[in-house]
């Protein structure tokens, strides 16, 4: 992993990251937890996600800081649990990146990662239509997505 973060939060301590773990219900990998222990988000370089044959290449603003943001931002605590209380995020999902369009990149319990959209949402559907149609699988770790980030024009081979 050769991601370099400017903008990063203050130090966090492993309590941070256990107490987390119990706010969201699963244990989070050691690569994860590793990675945050290094540095509590911030703004990556590489930032690009490559395009997959679903969808197009994903720019992250940011890694969400665990605890203490740089800021107004919310942290991953706050937009989780904000997310789950006002039913527009399932709770089995851990918002940990976001992208420019304030959309999530999150981590499920078994390690997966999701892209899951906040900014389309359809009257038409209940919420759990909704969280299901906005979710969208993209690889099968935290190790495998931070070591798949690119710049820009490498996204879009």
């Amino acid at each position: 992993m050769n991601i370099k973060l400017e903008n990063t939060g203050r130090q966090l301590a492993l309590g941070d990251l256990l107490n987390l773990e119990k706010i969201i219900g699963f244990e989070l990998p050691e690569q994860f937890k590793n990675f945050y222990l290094k540095n509590n988000g911030g703004e990556p370089d590489p930032d690009h996600f490559p395009a997959h044959k679903e969808f197009d290449p994903i720019c992250i603003s940011s890694f969400l800081h665990v605890k203490y943001p740089c800021g107004t931002e919310n942290n991953m605590e706050d937009t989780y649990q904000k997310g789950v209380q006002k039913n527009y995020l399932p709770s089995d999902l851990l918002p940990f990146a976001v992208d420019w369009g304030g959309n999530y990149i999150c981590i499920n319990k078994m390690n997966e990662i999701f892209f899951y959209a906040v900014d389309r949402w359809c009257e038409d559907l209940d919420n759990h239509e909704n969280m299901n149609r906005n979710k969208r699988f993209i690889c099968q770790s935290f190790e495998d997505f931070t070591n798949s980030l690119v710049d820009e024009d490498e996204a879009y081979d």
